[in-house]
Order: structure tokens, then sequence, then C-alpha cells
């Protein structure tokens, strides 16, 4: 829902598509998403491989 708002973010940019799927280029230092939905909701992903 907020994809098709335009409220949802990552890396601090405007998601458009909701079929968007992160790259690997999306990556903060390898391993880091940022993640955010409107203005004050804001989470860290941490990408880990086994």
């Amino acid at each position: 829902r907020a994809i098709g708002q335009g409220g949802a973010y990552l890396n601090n940019a405007k998601v458009e598509s909701e079929d968007a799927v992160p790259a690997a280029s999306d990556l903060l230092h390898g391993r880091f998403l940022v993640l955010r939905r409107g203005k004050r909701n804001v989470g860290g992903v941490e990408i880990t491989q086994s």
C-alpha cells in the first residue's frame, strides 16, 4: 500500500514499482539497506550470507 501511495523509500530513493526487488548495487557497504515508510518510520536491514 505504501508503494502504491508513493510513500516507500529504499536508501532514501522512492520505490516506484510494487514489483521492485533490491539489487546487489543497492546494498550500502555491501550488506545494509535502509527502508523508510512515510516520514517517520525507518528501519535498517543487514544482509548476511551463511
